[in-house]
């Protein structure tokens, strides 16, 4: 955890001064992208709310920042259900190219994106490869899935990957502090600490 205490580390809800001093000592920044789109029970901006939460816990770690909001991007194979906003690539691409100049312009020298949605790289990888070559700098993609199977590795060695999406899942809602945004049926029990949560508290995964 940082030793760092900051207000918040959401850069939409710090006031200038608070970034002016923040880029004063570090530069690094998570963006979270996602989608809106059907997923069964859970609200459909679910493949959202994991990135950001997830970037939220490693902002913390590494006195970094975030930038959120990032949640309208290409769904794919889901516009059959109402509840999904369907993006084109190339929107999603234009527009977070935008972004990566600005950020870069203000001084952010460690950008990071955060997906979880599988057809995410179709935006991101070109996006990212692009904007090297025109600026020769790097930024990083980290892929939710991967990253939380490496996590568990390193729990529990015995253990092959990651085996409970939601349970991760449930954790970063209650890192965004929105676990009531989340439906659960009458007399279900709250999810407990098993796979990759083995050695937490049970039930705390902030």
């Amino acid at each position: 955890m940082s030793e760092i205490q900051m207000r918040t580390r959401i850069l939409g809800k710090l006031n200038n001064y608070e970034v002016e001093e923040y880029l004063e000592r570090n530069s690094i920044i998570f963006v979270p992208v996602g989608t809106v789109e059907l997923a069964g029970r859970k609200p459909p901006e679910c493949e959202y709310t994991g990135p950001a939460g997830l970037s939220l816990a490693m902002a913390e770690a590494v006195d970094g920042l975030v930038m959120d909001g990032l949640k309208y991007f290409y769904c794919g194979a889901t516009t059959n259900g109402r509840g999904t906003v369907q993006v084109s690539t190339r929107a999603g691409y234009d527009y977070l190219k935008e972004l990566l100049y600005s950020l870069m312009c203000q001084g952010f020298k460690e950008i990071i994106m955060v997906s979880g949605h599988g057809p995410a790289e179709m935006t991101i990888v070109p996006c990212i490869w692009d904007f090297f070559d025109e600026t020769k700098r790097h930024v990083w993609w980290i892929n939710q899935g991967p990253a939380m199977q490496y996590a568990a590795k390193k729990l529990d060695p015995a253990r092959d990957g990651f085996e409970n999406l939601d349970l991760a899942g449930y954790g970063c809602y209650q890192i965004l502090n929105c676990v009531e945004d989340l439906v659960v049926d009458a007399g279900a029990e709250v999810p407990k600490a098993h796979s990759m949560a083995q050695g937490m508290p049970q039930g705390d995964f902030t």
